[in-house]
């Protein structure tokens, strides 16, 4: 899986790559997310809050009601799911 972060500064938008994480063991939502908190914690980046959440169209991503978006949702709950 991998990461990138969208933000803006002084009204520019940027886009930048974070890294790939391994996760072939296991890709249930719940192992998904841990990780992804995980990799955001080691990269000093934990305390950032997430406001918009983008994943294709993988029902383990993007599922309303168990997927990463909706335990995503649970720590940031203004973290709108876009395309």
């Amino acid at each position: 899986m991998s990461i990138c972060v969208r933000y803006v500064k002084d009204l520019e938008v940027y886009e930048r790559f974070f890294g790939f994480m391994d996760v072939s063991e296991k890709q249930d939502a719940q192992t998904l997310v841990n990780t992804i908190f995980q990799f955001l914690e080691q990269s000093n980046s934990g305390n950032i809050p997430i406001f918009v959440q983008s994943y294709d169209g993988a029902s383990v991503m993007s599922g309303k009601r168990n997927g990463v978006q909706s335990k995503l949702l649970e720590r940031f709950p203004c973290a709108l799911h876009g395309t």
